[in-house]
């Protein structure tokens, strides 16, 4: 008689096994794509919130970055870039950034159980798991300059901030890394 409940034991402890791997296969993907989508969603808020702080305590335009030489006519000589304030703003904005991610707390994803199940039907519906994301990454800053025909002899002068951060949303088990991003016209 004990070893029947030994062996029935033994069963239903390898079925709760065999479903927590199903499930586990099941949910790995949806949960990291949902953690993907929000370190995704956080990364363009930080990086947009930072950039136009930065921008506006530092009340930096273009004509403080360029400076266009012209003849006595105004027919313009050269286009040169202050050196000095773009390496200060690419290095502010650079560290805000980071400050910024390194300072969040946790953030709480809920996701609803119907989006688990994979079912379009299902998607979005039911109770909703909450889920704990915590944020962390690297971030390159740099400017781009670019000339652009603007019609019949003329041309434009385009100061570009480009920002890419590297985030890795790290969810229990479920680390996912994805790279955002994004361009300032100064």
């Amino acid at each position: 008689r004990k070893t029947s409940i030994k062996g029935k034991f033994i069963i239903i402890t390898a079925l709760v096994l065999i479903i927590a791997v199903i499930f586990d296969s099941q949910m790995r993907p949806l949960i990291k794509s949902v953690a993907k989508s929000q370190a995704q969603t956080f990364s363009t808020n930080v990086i947009n919130q930072v950039v136009l702080d930065e921008l506006s305590r530092l009340d930096i335009d273009y004509s403080d970055i360029v400076d266009i030489q012209k003849d006595n006519d105004g027919k313009i000589l050269a286009v040169s870039t202050d050196m000095k304030k773009v390496n200060s703003l690419k290095s502010t904005v650079t560290m805000s950034i980071q400050d910024k991610i390194a300072t969040m707390d946790k953030q709480e994803v809920k996701i609803p159980l119907g989006t688990l199940s994979g079912t379009e039907l299902l998607n979005g519906q039911g109770h909703k798991i909450s889920v704990r994301v915590s944020m962390s990454g690297g971030v390159v800053t740099d400017f781009k300059s670019e000339f652009v025909a603007a019609g019949i002899n003329q041309t434009k002068h385009r100061l570009y901030l480009d920002v890419v951060t590297d985030a890795l949303a790290l969810i229990p088990g479920y680390p996912v890394d994805t790279t955002v991003s994004t361009s300032f016209l100064i």
